[in-house]
């Protein structure tokens, strides 16, 4: 069946009645989406807690929700928070990183390596929320240009012009970054 308003709509009233057939329709439907935004902001070998999490707290929630936003919003909501809360707990707990695996989970990545993918990961967290949102919406979940800008409630050609500003801060970011570490080491 074609994902519409309407039957997202339906599977949640029904989720909130407790289906689970409903909400696993929803959960396969937002899957990839939440995985990539959570992929873009937390370490590789915690994404797929970080999700989880995620869809634990969407499934504990969603009688609460109420269609004053819409899903996807209310979602991405609760997506931020999960990924505050994980490096809340990571500043708490501060580790000693295993460079002999991180070696080995750099194979895995699509970055050349893992140096790269952590920059990035420190660029995008150091932008403001405005810059990381249309990234996010645009890279990670993949969304085209018009649906960037209905989420953001804005013009196409306004969508297009945040994103290009926010790709160019990013990218300064991690000029500024990489500076730092050649310049400290």
């Amino acid at each position: 069946m074609t994902w519409t308003p309407e039957h997202e709509a339906k599977l949640i009233e029904a989720a909130q009645q407790g289906d689970q057939t409903a909400f696993g329709e929803i959960y396969d439907h937002y899957l990839t989406k939440v995985y990539r935004r959570v992929y873009a902001l937390v370490p590789e070998t915690d994404v797929e807690d970080v999700t989880q999490e995620v869809f634990i707290s969407v499934a504990r929630s969603i009688g609460g929700f109420r269609s004053s936003s819409s899903f996807s919003t209310w979602l991405y909501r609760i997506v931020k928070r999960r990924v505050a809360d994980y490096y809340r707990k990571r500043e708490r707990q501060v580790k000693q990183v295993d460079l002999e695996k991180a070696g080995q989970t750099a194979d895995e990545s699509p970055f050349e390596n893992i140096a790269d993918a952590l920059l990035l990961q420190q660029a995008l967290r150091a932008l403001p929320e405005s810059h990381r949102e249309i990234i996010l919406l645009r890279l990670a979940e993949g969304l085209p240009f018009q649906e960037v800008a209905d989420r953001l409630d804005i013009k196409l050609g306004a969508a297009k012009l945040r994103f290009y500003r926010a790709v160019e801060a990013c990218q300064g970011k991690i000029v500024e970054f990489n500076a730092e570490v050649t310049f400290s080491g």
